[in-house]
């Protein structure tokens, strides 16, 4: 198939050892899963999407193809790979999202999709803070073919530190992750999740 335009790859296939329990089956203020929320965000950016899998798990993906894994277990860097590997020929460009980011807005996928090529390297700031997700042209696949156990893609963003384009959104949502169920309990305090359903 012909390279083009850009794909998302939405990283849900972690242990969630920090989160002490599956976080993709947390429940968000107002009742939503921590998937479904992050699902109904791709599905709304109109981007072809790929949801990463641990082998052998029979999980639902409305609006997504999931990627069954087999090296998942080893961490998010061989997640990356083995997605990047089965998925990476078909697009001009990636965007690698984490599944832990459900305050995320739709306008900042937008944003970091538009006229993204082969040697794109781009990735979101907000209150001067770097955040995710990250979009790699597929002049980096190599690279993320490459990674292996729980080294991310920050190697690769630190490589090619002086090719990184930062785009400035108006969204924390790029560094609020819900890492464990203290950072959910302390946002949802804070008032961070009103008027999202």
């Amino acid at each position: 198939m012909t390279s083009s335009g850009v794909g998302i790859i939405l990283l849900a296939s972690g242990a969630s050892r920090r989160f002490r329990s599956d976080k993709r089956f947390a429940r968000l203020p107002g009742g939503q899963l921590l998937l479904n929320r992050m699902l109904s965000l791709v599905s709304a950016s109109g981007l072809p999407c790929f949801v990463t899998l641990r082998s052998g798990e029979a999980i639902q993906t409305p609006g997504a193809q999931p990627l069954m894994l087999e090296h998942a277990s080893r961490g998010m860097g061989s997640s990356i790979a083995e997605a990047v590997a089965s998925v990476g020929e078909n697009f001009s460009a990636l965007m690698i999202l984490p599944v832990d980011l459900p305050l995320l807005k739709l306008q900042t996928l937008t944003a970091l999709a538009e006229n993204a090529t082969s040697n794109t390297l781009r990735r979101p700031v907000a209150d001067g803070r770097e955040g995710h997700p990250v979009v790699f042209g597929c002049d980096y696949f190599v690279n993320l073919a490459a990674l292996d156990g729980e080294q991310g893609a920050q190697s690769i963003l630190r490589k090619y530190a002086g090719s990184v384009e930062r785009i400035t959104v108006n969204d924390p949502g790029i560094y609020l992750d819900i890492d464990t169920p203290e950072t959910l309990a302390s946002l949802t305090r804070e008032g961070h999740f009103a008027g999202q359903q």
